[in-house]
């Protein structure tokens, strides 16, 4: 009986100083690889936590965030009118757009509207665009994000919602000096989001885009605007750089997620276990065995992304590598791995990845709306621009190279293809601008989607991304009696 004890008690041994050394040997493969790739990283001039960063947070009576405070709290007095105002950029075809001004009434969802009921509450509303338009005066900008937000990121594009309401509003009653104002103030709030080095912060930015994009268009459907005030605003516009934004966005999001891994280290809370370990067992062991491995491959997934980015930004989003489609292009990106099919992760591997063993919520997909965006800001800038050569001299030019570098610093750029926006007069006087959309495919400005089955609901949804026609009024008339997607 004692021998089988003691064979039991150096079994034991034997399997508990085995466990040891794998869980030291972990550890130290982790612990190794980590700290090489952070060297290598920092050899590079990256930094690699916020404090590193080191953001200067402005005084509070410089930013305008603290002016926008008691704004968003009264946001909801104006709700109706946002939810009621004209359509800012409905599709009455593909490509064409209905002008909202002249419209006597329209519909929103299952109700119909009228500027009779839409004014009363934009009046209302005057206070609040009194302190939107003093708050962006204000030359700095931080919403912060390691403390409790001072203004909700959401509201920001309803903010933007009303400055646009406000817009369609002035420009039905043709008063194009109080919609210059309102649109620079909304152009001011884009541009304003530039300095918050956030991706969530990034998207309401473009969300806000959208509006202003749209506001933009309207209003150079109007005569109202002379020289001055189109060169102020194709100057609010070239401010409003979405695709330069995204590196700081990128950087500080990995930043703060690698922080999470030192304040995990330091914290004696327990994890929960993805398997049956018990807890109070699971937490000592990922902390010293498997948290190096677990950032290392957070790192590298914000490293591939953040390369991604920089190739889409700098070159296009056609030269990105293709994710998937074929084996080859596996074989080409074995780092695919790393985001893909994080729910087919073996026992071992659930218990190591505590983190990056979910999905990652940073894709191509953030990466594209950015380019989306960065494409509009540059049709934005170009179509002023062409509006001011128009009256200076009395007709639109043969190319956008008579508008360098007088009226632009330089030819606009398709982020799509890495090439010049597509330009073409036409006969009725007009002008076809255009980015080649996200195939990289040049058809030769064609709006219609690219089969049968997609709706046309966005710029994007065509075959290229044109900037869009005014349509008739009689279609337009007709496109502003029917419920949005319809």
């Amino acid at each position: 009986m004692k021998r089988w004890l003691k064979r039991i008690g150096l079994c034991a041994g034997v399997l508990c100083l085995l466990g040891f050394i794998f869980v030291l040997a972990a550890h130290l493969r982790g612990h190794s690889a980590l700290n090489q790739r952070l060297e290598a990283l920092r050899a590079q001039g990256q930094k690699l936590s916020a404090k590193e960063l080191n953001l200067k947070r402005p005084a509070g009576e410089e930013n305008a965030i603290v002016a926008l405070r008691p704004v968003w709290r009264k946001l909801k007095v104006a709700v109706p009118a946002l939810d009621d105002a004209p359509p800012s950029l409905r599709f009455a075809a593909p490509g064409q757009v209905v002008v909202a001004a002249p419209l006597q009434e329209w519909v929103i969802a299952r109700s119909t509207n009228t500027w009779q009921r839409v004014a009363p509450q934009l009046e209302h509303a005057a206070t609040l665009l009194a302190g939107l338009h003093a708050a962006l005066q204000k030359p700095a900008y931080d919403n912060g994000i390691e403390e409790l937000p001072l203004v909700p990121r959401l509201d920001l594009q309803r903010m933007a919602q009303l400055l646009q309401a406000a817009v369609l509003h002035d420009l039905g009653q043709r008063q194009p000096a109080a919609a210059f104002a309102h649109l620079s103030d909304l152009l001011q709030l884009i541009a304003h989001q530039q300095s918050e080095p956030y991706i969530v912060c990034q998207l309401v930015r473009q969300n806000c885009g959208v509006h202003g994009f749209a506001a933009t268009w309207q209003a150079l459907q109007s005569a109202g605007f002379d020289q001055g005030q189109l060169a102020s605003l194709q100057a609010a516009w070239e401010k409003c750089d979405f695709a330069g934004a995204m590196p700081a966005a990128f950087a500080m999001d990995q930043a703060l997620e690698l922080d999470t891994y030192a304040d995990l280290r330091d914290s004696d809370e327990d994890l929960t276990s993805p398997g049956l370990c018990p807890s109070w067992l699971y937490g000592p062991l990922w902390r010293f065995a498997w948290s190096d491995q677990d950032e290392l491959r957070t790192l590298i997934r914000w490293q591939v992304m953040s390369e991604r980015e920089r190739i889409a930004r700098t070159n296009s989003w056609t030269a990105l590598p293709v994710w998937n489609h074929t084996e080859d292009a596996s074989a080409e990106m074995p780092w695919r791995v790393l985001f893909e099919h994080a729910e087919d992760l073996g026992r071992y591997d659930r218990y190591r990845y505590l983190l990056s063993g979910d999905s990652f919520s940073v894709t191509d997909i953030i990466i594209r709306g950015t380019l989306r965006a960065q494409v509009q800001q540059q049709m934005a800038v170009t179509a002023i621009a062409l509006q001011r050569y128009r009256l200076r001299n009395g007709k639109l030019p043969a190319d956008l190279g008579a508008l360098v570098p007088d009226l632009l610093k330089t030819l606009p750029r398709d982020s799509m293809d890495g090439k010049t926006l597509r330009y073409k007069l036409q006969p009725d006087g007009g002008f076809l601008l255009y980015s080649v959309g996200e195939d990289g495919k040049d058809d030769g400005g064609s709006p219609a989607p690219a089969d049968s089955a997609t709706k046309f609901r966005s710029l994007s949804d065509g075959r290229d991304t044109v900037w869009p026609k005014p349509a008739s009024p009689a279609e337009a008339a007709q496109a502003a009696m029917k419920p949005p997607g319809k």
